[in-house]
């Protein structure tokens, strides 16, 4: 695979509006975002607000891209937690505290402000492609969803 210079823009972030399976009932993790331009960067902001203690046992990313205007999915990583590699490298992205002994994520609101996809992107050494990415990711608990967020990025080559 060649490297290639690249920009990576936020195109959305939501919470899932239909995960399967469906959300609990009652709601224990909320989130909402806005992103806007600063300058020739993208950012994130916004926040989550934890209800309640959730626990981080379950954890699920998956990426898809959009192809021939479908979404493929590329790559799938299931049952992680808290004290996987990739849950402590997910919750110190997060930046949202937990328990590494119980593995909750603990109650409170968690502010997310600038948060710059195309320099996270290329902090982190992954495989790098062109295109439209859907990243997933969702905790399921007692076979519902407590979380879920769908982020939507283009990467363009420069």
């Amino acid at each position: 695979m060649r490297t290639i210079k690249y920009e990576a823009v936020l195109d959305n972030a939501t919470e899932c509006p239909h995960p399967d399976p469906p959300y609990a009932k009652k709601r224990s993790f909320i989130s909402t975002f806005t992103i806007r331009k600063i300058k020739k960067r993208t950012v994130l902001s916004g926040q989550h607000r934890v209800l309640a203690e959730i626990p981080f046992t379950n954890l699920s990313i998956n990426t898809y891209k959009m192809e021939a205007g479908k979404m493929q999915l590329i790559i799938r990583f299931d049952k992680i937690d808290c004290r996987s590699w990739m849950g402590r490298m997910f919750m110190a992205g997060s930046d949202i505290p937990y328990s590494r002994k119980t593995c909750q994520i603990q109650k409170g609101l968690y502010i997310i402000k600038d948060f710059d996809i195309n320099k996270a992107s290329h902090s982190m050494p992954h495989w790098k492609a062109v295109g439209s990415f859907l990243y997933r990711t969702q905790i399921v608990h007692n076979a519902s969803t407590v979380l879920c967020l769908d982020i939507m990025a283009t990467f363009k080559e420069l």
